[in-house]
């Protein structure tokens, strides 16, 4: 089985230096799950201290590959990681924010056919490394070099398998400032407008979010691949609806063969004369960002975790299915349910509201509930006390299906939301409901789950990131009764460089044994001291790199046992970096440039290199927007919601390995406006945020950001006539200025329209009958309405149906009163001729 226990931050440093800036002694991480109560599992890291690292996966107990989000293949290899990278493409992978390289496969017939696949935003030849401007995305395989034992690619080995079209000439240009994008730009489309049509064999990422996905396997070497809408998150937009198309390959699932890249004959949508058509290769479609998913045993059904807007996480299952997006999301009939399974598909408030998006969500409305697909689980965002959405993203799916676990989990579904830094699980009862149980949250770090996967061993791994330390970790998740009595080892050593004589403190104490068997300790500080004790102090007098071991051993047979290494730089100090600008309280505004310098002490500044990382952190959970090196720097703040805020983090590297890193935090600038109407209490649309309001709601938008807001057409039987302003256009287009402002949408009760026809006409000796009917008379807020009839003879009924018999002939007159629920009335006025010829009629 593979295991790595903790690389030692000098061997991390010296094989991760040659492409990346080592990171580990910014914060060292080690295992911090919670588990929650009744979970009997421990944690292992398999590996830490990476750079950011995407995927793993396992081509044997013995070989894993690794991919780094930047676009190199790392190789893992009897619990070494190796020197030499299995392949480096960070020229041409785009690594933008949440781009990158971000799926990996190996197949499931390695080595004899030792190809490794690959899912990745590329960055044409030409064109700006890392820009946000649109790029393409590329489904690629790699031949792995036998004579080198699989682990370096072949040279020019890389083959296209899906995204053959995703060329230069198929990609669109950024939206120049003040260009109103109408018709919006979308790559792969001809015309590279949405107005245009898919393009066959080409992958949209307009976006620097919402683009690869995974790869998995199925059985008979099927390869399944998920890929995101590719359209902007900052709020609604056309370019979304590329996934209700199904001649495009955006917001869906695919399944292909792998050595061609055609549909298989079985896929719900495959045309025998065009297997390579973007429909033969589709297995489900109607999804955001379906950025984890993975099959079941049992049936080998596709479980999707399509990551959420503003609203709900799901998780679809359905071959052949449509499940909405970007129309419909989520949903509970339930305004209370949290989570479960899905009772509705709920419509998306941005969307359904948003003028460029308002028609065709409402043609796709008026087909009704079937013409979706609702989600198998589904589970709603958090909000705070002021109604901020706090954020979750579903980013993790893998069933368990060993005998190292108990019987109960055989068959669970673990599902990880990376930016409420937990995993859970589903259980399913007989008749397949799901029932979601908690497992295990992170607790003293940022470290979120990005993969969640089965091993060679069958146990739950699982991929985790932190973008503000720039580091990922690989974890294992053991039982303590699975029959592996291995120590857990949870030790630290600090500080780990200083000047002679440096006093550090070791600390093992917090390592665990699976079963609670007593553990020995022994530390070795590489200058010939030993010492077996959980926790130690110990000086180093002489100036020099040291390497210290801490062997944590089960006291009683087997005697197990488990090793972490350290490095200590006794007599170097770390440099000290500082932030000089921006400073402390600066706050960002949209589209306002924001500038930044740093500075470093205690080193040469020769001898240091410095890089900038500029992080988002949008709803509590964080995205990774650009990298700078250098002193100096400047970026331009992007929309994307109003609770969204700023870290910019300055990283210090010596040449000796040493590390400091600052970071600071930059609030927005924001407004205080009100939406609010008359009478109070109106749902409005808060469209670039995606959800509704209650009025009146107090919003902060960011200073510069472009809002929309929607005031529904009726509220409490009274109509919409326009807001306090004058304005009488329900959709509100504003950018958002400093200070504060109120919008206030007026309802007015408007009067019904009465309505008399004739239903029947009837003449007997006793005498003639006419029926009047009123139901063709309206209330323009849709309420129910009151009749009242009142004729001439005095005579006076209630009821939308009047039936009257006269016995007697003349001239009559009939009048209708209609009241709507606030008091509005109408009247209507006719005349009734009755004769013994001609019997009861209407006149006009």
């Amino acid at each position: 089985m593979l295991r790595v226990s903790g690389l030692s931050s000098v061997v991390s440093c010296g094989l991760l230096a040659l492409f990346f800036a080592c990171v580990t002694h910014i914060a060292p991480s080690r295992a911090q799950s919670q588990f929650a109560p009744g979970e009997d599992f421990v944690e292992e890291v398999v590996l830490r201290d990476l750079p950011i690292s995407t995927a793993i996966a396992f081509a044997s107990s013995q070989k894993a590959y690794l991919a780094l989000k930047i676009g190199i293949i790392r190789v893992v290899e009897n619990g070494t990681l190796l020197k030499t990278p299995f392949i480096d493409l960070s020229a041409i992978v785009n690594k933008a924010t949440d781009r990158g390289l971000l799926g990996l496969a190996v197949d499931p017939d390695f080595p004899q056919k030792p190809f490794i696949y690959i899912s990745y935003v590329w960055d044409p030849p030409g064109y700006a490394p890392d820009a946000h401007d649109p790029r393409l995305i590329r489904i690629a395989r790699l031949t792995a070099d036998a004579s080198k034992n699989y682990n370096e690619a072949l040279p020019d080995s890389l083959e296209v398998i899906v995204g053959k079209n995703s060329v230069a000439a198929n990609m669109a240009g950024p939206v120049p400032p003040g260009d109103p994008n109408i018709p919006e730009r979308a790559s792969c489309m001809t015309g590279l407008t949405i107005d245009g049509e898919p393009i066959q064999d080409c992958i949209a990422a307009d976006a620097t979010s919402h683009t690869a996905g995974t790869l998995i396997f199925g059985p008979n070497r099927t390869l399944f691949i998920s890929l995101g809408d590719g359209a902007s998150y900052d709020g609604p937009s056309r370019v979304a609806l590329r996934t209700q198309n199904l001649d495009s390959l955006s917001g869906r699932v695919l399944r292909i063969d792998p050595d061609t890249g055609k549909g298989l004959s079985d896929n719900p949508w495959f045309e025998a004369s065009n297997p390579s058509s973007n429909r033969s290769r589709t297995w489900a479609y109607g999804f955001r960002n379906p950025f984890r998913i993975t099959l079941r045993p049992s049936n080998t059904d596709a479980y999707i975790g399509d990551v959420g807007s503003s609203y709900y996480e799901e998780i679809n299952v359905g071959k052949g299915a449509n499940f909405g997006w970007p129309c419909y999301e989520g949903g509970f009939l339930d305004r209370q349910q949290q989570q479960g399974e899905a009772t509705t598909s709920a419509q998306q408030p941005g969307y359904r509201a948003h003028p460029r998006t308002a028609e065709p969500c409402a043609a796709m409305y008026a087909q009704g509930q079937n013409a979706v697909i609702k989600p198998f689980f589904t589970y709603r965002h958090p909000y705070d006390q002021n109604g901020k959405d706090l954020g979750s993203s579903v980013t993790g799916l893998a069933f368990f299906n060993g005998t190292k676990y108990p019987a109960k989990y055989k068959g669970a579904l673990f599902y990880a939301d990376y930016a409420r830094l937990w995993i859970r699980y589903l259980t399913f009862d007989s008749t397949g409901r799901p029932t979601s149980h908690d497992f295990a949250t992170e607790v003293g770090s940022n470290l979120g789950a990005v993969e969640l996967l089965s091993g060679p061993d069958k146990s739950i791994y699982a991929v985790y990131i932190d973008l503000v330390t720039r580091t990922s970790q690989v974890r294992k998740f053991r039982h303590i009764n699975d029959g592996d009595t291995t120590p857990i080892v949870k030790a630290s050593v600090s500080p780990s460089s200083g000047s002679v004589p440096l006093v550090v403190n070791a600390v093992a104490s917090q390592s665990v044994h699976p079963t609670g068997k007593p553990l020995a300790f022994s530390w070795d500080f590489g200058d010939g001291t030993k010492v077996d004790v959980a926790d130690t102090e110990h000086v180093y007098t002489k100036a020099g790199t040291y390497t210290v071991t801490i062997k944590v051993s089960e006291k009683s047979a087997p005697f197990a046992s488990a090793t972490d290494s350290f490095t200590v730089r006794a007599g170097a100090n770390a440099p000290v970096v500082k932030i000089d600008t921006p400073v402390m309280g600066t706050q960002y505004q949209i589209g306002e440039p924001i500038a930044f310098s740093g500075s470093v002490t205690g080193e040469s500044p020769g001898n240091v290199t410095l890089s900038w990382a500029i992080i988002q952190i949008h709803n509590e959970h964080t995205h990774l927007v650009k990298e700078v090196e250098g002193k100096s720097g400047s970026f331009i703040p992007e929309e994307h919601s109003d609770n969204t805020k700023y870290q910019l983090c300055l990283l210090a590297t010596s040449t000796q390995g040493l590390t400091d890193q600052k970071c600071l935090e930059i609030p927005p600038r924001t407004a205080a406006y009100v939406f609010d109407s008359r009478p109070t209490g109106a749902t409005l649309t808060y469209v670039d945020e995606e959800h509704d309001v209650v009025a009146p709601y107090k919003a902060d938008p960011i200073v510069g950001s472009e809002q929309t807001l929607y005031a529904s057409p009726f509220f409490g039987g009274r109509s919409f006539v326009g807001w306090s302003d004058g304005n009488r256009n329900q959709t509100r287009r504003f950018t958002t200025q400093p200070g504060s402002r109120t919008f206030t949408a007026v309802y007015e009760n408007r009067a019904p329209r009465a309505l008399i026809s004739t239903a029947l006409t009837q003449g007997t000796r006793k005498g003639r009958t006419i029926v009047l009917d009123a139901r063709s008379s309206s209330d323009p807020e849709g309420e129910a309405l009151k009749y009242r009839w009142e004729l001439s003879d005095r005579t006076r009924y209630q009821g939308a149906v009047l039936r009257k018999t006269f016995r007697r002939d003349g001239l009559f007159s009939v009048t209708l009163r209609v009241t709507d629920p606030l008091g509005a009335q109408a009247v209507a006025k006719r005349r009734i001729r009755v004769s013994a010829r001609k019997g009861a009629r209407l006149l006009k």
